[in-house]
């Protein structure tokens, strides 16, 4: 009796148990295909990319449900894990280490807001500034990189250059993208400009005889205010700091929706510059402000380039330091010309808001 009355709640949780299994399949496979849809046009898409991981944790608990009430359908929710196998590894990547190749180049990327905002050591260097001297990269992309007086920017950039006999600089209002090499930097040029966000490119000569084409992005950020900020970290941690309402949260969705349709557009003209330079030996690098589930990554992506941290990172690769945005938002993707080896975030740098995230690249053969 008691057997037959187990058998008949089982059998009728088992629908409901189904449903809901597949409610969190569809969920998050429409989170992940919305990154192909540019916010432009559905300015909410901008959005949903954040919930991935929200998504993903429905489905797994979901698995765990269906093994304890329903198992006969224990393959819905595995079935949900495969079909987004490569949006799960591109947001949490696991990789065996791997240990960089003799000839390799490391490349870094650091949004240094205002070089830690003239953070200094015991010595009187700038902290920032010591880093990138320290880490030994052949080539170094930086965002924010503007300094105030000009004295102490000509302080900052001298110190480097000591270590980087190559070193250019594409001016977007107030804002700086900054490239520094190893290799000789024979020319620039603007791609795009929002404000004080915007995209350039360097070409690099390359010991192979080649030139290596350096794309530096500092796409649109959300635009959020010091209050919106507190507004959204009280949301995501569900703190009673403060009384959020509905109208708050609404404008502070609103304000990230339509920033997300800013960066879809200068997505767009990036890809149109990347067009025109199909086939060509390429590294695109900096801060999208995005996570690697977004239209930005997304659209990247499907113009040939690879991550380098999805390809030989591991874990989620939290790059900005502040608040409760604990995605990757700093990227390293490359042309096919290129084989990535040990890419990092350097959790150890916090005197910026963000970290910095390097990759060690071989050129293929």
């Amino acid at each position: 009796m008691v057997r037959s009355n187990k058998r008949r709640r089982r059998n009728l949780l088992s629908k409901p148990v189904a449903f809901f299994a597949w409610v969190s399949v569809l969920l998050l496979w429409a989170c992940a295909l919305s990154s192909f849809v540019s916010p432009q046009h559905f300015k909410y898409f901008g959005l949903t990319t954040l919930a991935f991981p929200a998504f993903l944790a429905f489905v797994v608990v979901m698995e765990i449900v269906v093994l304890i009430f329903s198992r006969r359908w224990w393959w819905i929710p595995l079935l949900g894990l495969l079909g987004c196998a490569f949006s799960i590894r591109t947001y949490f990547p696991i990789n065996l280490p791997s240990q960089a190749p003799d000839g390799s180049i490391k490349v870094m990327t650091y949004n240094v807001y205002s070089y830690g905002n003239k953070a200094k050591n015991d010595e009187g260097v700038n902290i920032v500034a010591d880093y990138i001297v320290r880490s030994n990269s052949d080539i170094v992309c930086l965002q924010e990189a503007f300094l105030h007086p000009s004295e102490v920017y000509k302080e900052v950039t001298s110190y480097i250059c000591r270590t980087y006999p190559y070193y250019d600089t594409l001016h977007i209002g107030d804002n700086r993208l900054v490239c520094y090499s190893k290799y000789p930097i024979v020319g620039k040029e603007h791609i795009n400009k929002v404000g004080t966000n915007g995209a350039g490119s360097y070409l690099l000569k390359m010991p192979e005889g080649d030139t290596l084409r350096v794309v530096n992005c500092h796409l649109r950020s959300m635009g959020l205010s010091l209050s919106d900020r507190a507004t959204y970290r009280n949301i995501v941690h569900a703190t009673e700091e403060m009384e959020v309402t509905d109208t708050t949260s609404r404008r502070l969705l609103s304000k990230v929706a339509s920033a997300a349709a800013v960066r879809a557009q200068q997505v767009d003209q990036i890809t149109d510059y990347l067009k025109l330079h199909e086939e060509k030996n390429i590294i695109l690098c900096g801060d999208f402000n995005d996570s690697p589930l977004s239209y930005a990554h997304q659209s990247f992506r499907l113009q040939g380039l690879s991550d380098a941290y999805a390809a030989s990172g591991n874990g989620l690769g939290r790059t900005f330091n502040k608040d409760a945005i604990i995605v990757r938002i700093d990227h390293i993707l490359h042309s096919d010309h290129w084989t990535a080896y040990g890419a990092k975030v350097d959790k150890a740098m916090t005197t910026s808001d963000h970290y910095p995230v390097y990759t060690y690249l071989k050129r293929n053969k």
